[in-house]
């Protein structure tokens, strides 16, 4: 399957034209083992962090982080396909998902929820340390954890991310609502532009991203304000830093990760740094190609 992205042929909302209705599941989704996960919460720094897992209690241990306004569930059957293998638990950072908002966001701050997660879900109390995956804005905490606690940790893995010298976080929303849980998700659309041919996936993000207000209207499940309370700090400078084995992977269709970006993150990157690209994908990984980046994540984490 091809996705390659012509910019001129994106479309902006890909839900619209289901006016509402799910998607039907791609033909290979059947074949798959897609249990439900289970939903925690702990508090951290004064913040409920809600996090979901799945697998069995005593397997090695695996955290999943999303991206820029996202949520835990954005991983869709990723987390359920690495299930077979490791006890997995993914997070929403304060701010997205169902997790609680804060009045103000550092790296740092998602640094100690990360962590607390880990904790209250005992990936520290065995013998085999945890590890850790972190896509896009998600790695930019990631490796500020790395860099502090890395030795807690047997692997990191980054997913697609844009981390390079002098970029930040820009993207800004406003607080939309919608009358019918229809027209919220006719709007969703994903950032940055890209097409998806998996609607299913896409749908399923979608509606987990909604909430529903008490005057009946639906929103998405975010503060509209976080990048402007973000206290931003240099996450490349930190990538030497690191105290735990790191590798990159990458969409080969990605526009976030060109060939550019990947040559700065390998230079400033500790030696023995990897670089693997998923074909057929461009950002959103694990919408357009879940299987292969299961079985990529798999084989990176088997050699913790």
């Amino acid at each position: 399957m091809s996705i390659r992205q012509d910019t001129n042929a994106i479309v902006k909302y890909p839900l619209a034209r289901f006016r509402g209705a799910q998607p039907a599941p791609a033909s290979w989704i059947s074949h798959l083992d897609l249990g439900e996960p289970e939903t925690h919460h702990v508090t951290v720094l004064g913040a409920e962090v809600e996090y979901c897992t799945w697998g069995q209690v005593g397997l090695p241990s695996v955290l999943l982080v999303h991206g820029l306004f996202a949520h835990s569930r954005w991983w869709g059957p990723v987390a359920p396909l690495l299930a077979r293998n490791f006890r997995v638990a993914s997070l929403s950072l304060c701010g997205m998902g169902r997790s609680d908002w804060r009045s103000e966001y550092s790296f740092g701050i998602h640094v100690e929820e990360m962590l607390g997660v880990m904790r209250d879900a005992g990936f520290f109390d065995g013998g085999v340390k945890p590890a850790l995956v972190a896509h896009s804005f998600g790695a930019h905490s990631a490796i500020m954890l790395a860099a502090s606690h890395g030795d807690e940790l047997s692997r990191m893995i980054l997913v697609d991310t844009g981390m390079a010298p002098g970029k930040h976080p820009s993207s800004s929303t406003k607080q939309r609502r919608y009358k019918t849980l229809n027209d919220a998700l006719s709007r969703f659309r994903l950032s940055p532009p890209q097409n998806c041919e998996n609607f299913w996936l896409v749908d399923e993000v979608a509606r987990h991203g909604l909430v529903k207000d008490t005057d009946a209207s639906w929103r998405w499940c975010f503060d509209p304000d976080y990048v402007r309370k973000l206290r931003y700090s240099n996450s490349f400078a930190a990538l030497p830093q690191s105290r735990c084995p790191l590798a990159f992977v990458y969409g080969e269709q990605s526009e976030l990760t060109p060939s550019h970006i990947r040559w700065a993150q390998l230079a400033q990157a500790p030696t023995g740094t990897t670089f693997t690209g998923i074909p057929d994908a461009a950002h959103h990984v694990m919408l357009d190609q879940p299987v292969r980046l299961a079985d990529t994540l798999r084989t990176l984490l088997a050699t913790s």
